[in-house]
């Protein structure tokens, strides 16, 4: 396999909300071991009570449950 470029250390930044644009600040993005994740969609949107895998109809609920699809060789297609 091709060897990947070398990793450049970027300076990381925070961001603010000013409606719905984020805007850069100078205070630097905490490690991502040390954010707290809020899952709220889960939380407080209702859910498919139905876990079973299969084409349905949904009513009442704003997602369903899925388990991913194993693959046999996973590859890093794609990066940002």
């Amino acid at each position: 396999p091709p060897t990947p470029p070398p990793q450049r250390s970027m300076p990381r930044l925070g961001f603010a909300t000013a409606g719905t644009h984020l805007l850069p600040t100078s205070k630097p993005t905490p490690p991502m071991h040390a954010l707290r994740f809020d899952n709220a969609f889960v939380r407080d949107l209702p859910g498919d009570p139905d876990t079973a895998p299969g084409v349905r109809q949904v009513h009442g609920a704003l997602y369903s449950r899925v388990d991913p699809t194993p693959v046999a060789a996973p590859r890093l297609l794609a990066h940002s």
